[in-house]
């Protein structure tokens, strides 16, 4: 007995080590310890998974990929179904994209939706479901595409834009109808706007325009709400710290002002703040609706000018 006990742990510290040999092993169990490991939990419960320790030689995830190029080229042909080809690529999307490369198939997927969006300006209502449906699983991070593409699918489903808002507004509402039910020690926060949905707001001109104005909406319909407006403020200024030029997001007629408000802060540590304050001062009219909402993204400037 204590010699069959030596050959056995021999045994397994040989499996351990994978010196074993592969004619020695009980069918599975040398693979068994990549099968029980952190990347194999990673590889279930992480979104963007990489693929599972099994599946990283295996033939069936490469084989399963390239059918997946395969049928986004026939999709993205003049004579294919590309919304049928969409919706099956977002349907193993939903699954978990079959155990392969999360980033590659994100490149698959992005192709037909390029074809997609570029065949024409208005979108049937099978289209925009299956874009909505697109949407939601890079906001799960089952996909990463680019955030230009992204951007062209908002502009395309504007409903999606609003209920974003919308839910960012409630969310932020119903954190302070929270805190004034049970009041405690901890400072007031709100919950940090979807980091998605600014980095695709940060890139189109046409999304940032349509946000402020259903921002602008809200303002006024919840009486100028101080909360909402810390929202609005908050959400824009997380915009202007990814966007590469933050006055090219504002309309040709508001870009004066924006530069002037933007640059605000540098000119004031240099002592010529009061300039700037006097020159909007001069050559806006600070009652016009849109001049308005556009000084409500800048609180520190506002003070200087009341």
């Amino acid at each position: 007995f204590m010699d069959q006990m030596k050959k056995f742990i021999d045994w397994l510290e040989q499996a351990e080590s994978g010196t074993v040999s592969v004619m020695c092993d009980p069918p599975g169990l040398k693979r068994q310890v990549g099968g029980v490991s952190l990347s194999s939990l990673l590889s279930c419960l992480s979104p963007q998974p990489p693929p599972h320790p099994w599946l990283q030689d295996s033939w069936l995830s490469s084989g399963t990929l390239y059918d997946m190029q395969l049928l986004a080229e026939a999709g993205c042909s003049e004579d294919c179904d590309s919304v049928g080809v969409l919706e099956t690529l977002v349907k193993i999307g939903g699954e978990g994209g079959g155990g392969f490369d999360g980033k590659r198939f994100s490149g698959v997927v992005e192709k037909v939706v390029e074809h997609l969006l570029a065949g024409s300006e208005k979108v049937s209502e099978r289209e925009r479901k299956v874009l909505v449906e697109v949407w939601r699983l890079n906001k799960a991070a089952f996909l990463d595409l680019d955030n230009k593409v992204l951007a062209k699918i908002l502009e395309t489903c504007s409903d999606i834009v609003t209920d974003e808002i919308e839910s960012l507004i409630v969310d932020a509402l119903e954190v302070k109808i929270s805190e004034v039910l049970n009041p405690g020690p901890h400072s007031s926060t709100f919950p940090p706007p979807s980091s998605l949905l600014i980095r695709v707001v940060s890139t189109s001109q046409e999304l940032f325009t349509r946000t402020i104005q259903i921002f602008s909406r809200y303002l006024l319909e919840f009486n100028w709400n101080s909360n909402l407006l810390l929202l609005y403020q908050n959400f824009v200024n997380a915009v202007f710290s990814l966007s590469l030029n933050p006055i090219l997001l504002y309309p040709y007629t508001s870009q004066s002002l924006a530069s002037l408000l933007l640059t605000h802060r540098d000119i004031t540590n240099l002592g010529m703040g009061g300039q700037v304050v006097e020159a909007v001062r001069n050559n806006f009219d600070l009652k016009d609706w849109d001049v308005k909402i556009i000084l409500l993204q800048f609180p520190e400037f506002v003070e200087k000018l009341n």
